[in-house]
């Protein structure tokens, strides 16, 4: 096993405004894992459902710690480029360094498109994407159950067989246990697994954790629009869950929740591994209902 990682003290909250452009949060989260938290009143309950169609009952969270605002992008945007489209399109690119020159504009390299954009949906969309890890090969399945890699050295793809990584969405390599983690692809939005990716072979889940979050199984009025898996090292990872709902008053607004959980190794060589939950908390931004994306690193 590798050394420890570091531990990472801040969440990032990438959230689009509804104004063409975005706002970058961090969150400290040393609170969320400190000894004796417990979970705070008026944290978002969804019920067990179908991923993306969560409903859950939210009534406005109690006051917790804003997350600190660390930049405005709305007037910084990236040099245009007519190809560059996003994960389900058929062209890639990536950007080279200006230098660090002031006021130049990043160059875009041209990829190869993956092997599957010549497929009509719905074999073409992408299930899940693993991190390169440890090496510089960057993993996709498609909802086809296939599964191909691209080579950062040689810049090249290739199939690697006929199934899909036991994921849905991201799925991060996490140096501590030389697994790849991420949300199962067989359980709801609160399930985890992990898995080793590395022998570039039918990977198995080799543990999966139900409920990390605590957030199944409870009553309805609300959406789940997006869930991330942030890894803050030894350890510890973050559960963040975008939800749009309403007052009582019947105005909407959107809130994130965080979670923090542990993973822990029974005493012995061959200890279990366990998913402990530490602490939740609920943050409330107020850009518009209709903003449909969020991210959370």
């Amino acid at each position: 096993m590798a050394l420890p990682s570091a531990t990472r003290r801040f969440l990032y909250l990438l959230i689009a405004d509804g104004k063409d452009g975005h706002t970058l949060h961090n969150i400290d989260t040393r609170p969320l894992f400190a000894p004796g938290v417990a979970l705070p009143q008026g944290v978002a309950h969804p019920p067990a459902a179908a991923r993306g169609a969560l409903r859950l009952r939210v009534r406005p969270p109690v006051p917790a710690p804003r997350p600190r605002r660390v930049e405005d992008r709305r007037r910084r945007q990236a040099p245009p480029h007519r190809h560059l489209q996003d994960a389900h399109g058929d062209r890639a690119h990536r950007a080279r360094g200006n230098g660090g020159l002031r006021g130049s504009a990043s160059l875009w390299s041209l990829l190869p498109s993956p092997p599957f954009s010549n497929h009509s949906f719905p074999p073409s969309t992408i299930a899940s994407f693993a991190d390169a890890g440890a090496g510089e090969i960057i993993r996709v399945s498609t909802s086809g159950k296939r599964t191909y890699a691209f080579d950062a050295a040689r810049v090249a793809w290739r199939k690697e067989g006929d199934w899909a990584m036991p994921f849905s969405g991201r799925a991060q390599y996490v140096a501590d246990y030389g697994l790849w983690f991420g949300f199962s692809g067989e359980g709801n939005s609160s399930d985890i697994c992990a898995a080793d990716l590395a022998a570039g072979a039918r990977p198995e889940a080799r543990h999966v954790w139900a409920d990390v979050d605590g957030l199944t199984g409870h009553g309805g009025g609300g959406w789940l629009d997006h869930w991330h898996l942030s890894y803050m090292g030894r350890g510890r990872f973050c559960v963040t869950k975008f939800f749009t709902g309403s007052d009582s008053n019947r105005r909407a607004f959107k809130m994130a929740v965080v979670t923090a959980v542990e993973a822990t190794r029974a005493p012995g060589a061959a200890g279990e591994m366990r998913m402990v939950r530490r602490a939740s908390r609920c943050y409330c931004y107020h850009f518009p209902t209709h903003t449909s994306f969020c991210w959370a690193y």
